[in-house]
């Protein structure tokens, strides 16, 4: 599978609803092998949507004064390399049109200082009232900030009839208050750490996460315990589902996929 991206090129479109902005890998946000984490890359990604959306005045603080609020719904991200710790990564950001006043999408392209194309991301949000959690339609003035350029088109989260069989491995976690974000439910980096940790210890340390597909479907509550069950496909040894649900209503919260690929291959 080609993760180069090496014939990729973003079509023009305007620049000026493009969001730029450079993030450097800290010490605390590498893994074992010194790259930055997938976790990280996550967090970079939404730093980036966020710091955006102020500029185009939809801030979190905007939206909380008029009692809404920005919920990430679906994320697929694809990773030609992972930068190294104390490297540049360079992330453009811009939303995209897709004839859909409720749901709002926005794409990602990751670079380093030369311009190399490291990842790239695809993501849909939704408008929520606060009190309620139901979907608002998007404003038509945000609507029209869509810029008219390249859409990645490849959001593809798992689906319910991909968790047939019983789970190969299932961990146990309480929500802590730091898992807890600004719309006080947990934070959707928080369901990818937990998914990560259910896959045994040697295949993680022996492969490097190069696709990932997230659907987040419920809220996960402070003091409450999730299970977090890893699915493996038969006969797709670098391939992990996985399904994050509460212990006690079972409630699914989210939904994974994981493909993955020998480390060797990726840090070439």
């Amino acid at each position: 599978m080609d993760h180069s991206f090496s014939g990729w090129k973003m079509k023009t479109c305007d620049l000026t609803r493009v969001w730029s902005e450079e993030f450097k890998v800290h010490s605390y946000e590498m893994g074992p092998s010194g790259f930055a984490s997938p976790q990280t890359i996550c967090q970079f990604l939404q730093e980036a949507a966020n710091n955006h959306a102020e500029k185009l005045g939809y801030s979190f603080e905007e939206l909380d004064r008029l009692e809404q609020m920005w919920v990430l719904s679906q994320m697929s991200l694809r990773m030609a390399r992972y930068p190294r710790g104390r490297e540049t990564v360079q992330i453009e950001t811009w939303p995209v049109s897709k004839q859909s006043n409720i749901r709002g999408y926005r794409d990602f392209t990751l670079l380093n200082s030369t311009g190399e194309i490291l990842g790239r991301a695809s993501t849909m949000w939704l408008l929520l009232k606060q009190d309620n959690r139901k979907p608002l339609k998007l404003p038509e003035e945000l609507l029209d900030l869509c810029s008219l350029g390249h859409s990645y088109d490849f959001l593809n989260p798992p689906k319910d009839s991909n968790f047939e069989d019983s789970p190969e491995t299932v961990q146990e976690f309480v929500i802590r208050a730091s898992d807890i974000d600004w719309n006080m439910h947990v934070n959707n980096v928080c369901y990818l750490e937990w998914s990560l940790e259910a896959i045994p210890a040697i295949f993680r340390l022996k492969n490097k996460l190069t696709e990932l597909d997230m659907s987040f479907l419920g809220e996960g509550k402070y003091g409450s315990s999730v299970l977090a069950e890893c699915f493996k496909p038969a006969e797709q040894y670098h391939l992990y589902l996985h399904r994050i649900k509460d212990k006690s209503s079972g409630k699914i919260l989210a939904q994974l996929r994981t493909r993955w690929e020998p480390k060797q291959v990726q840090q070439d």
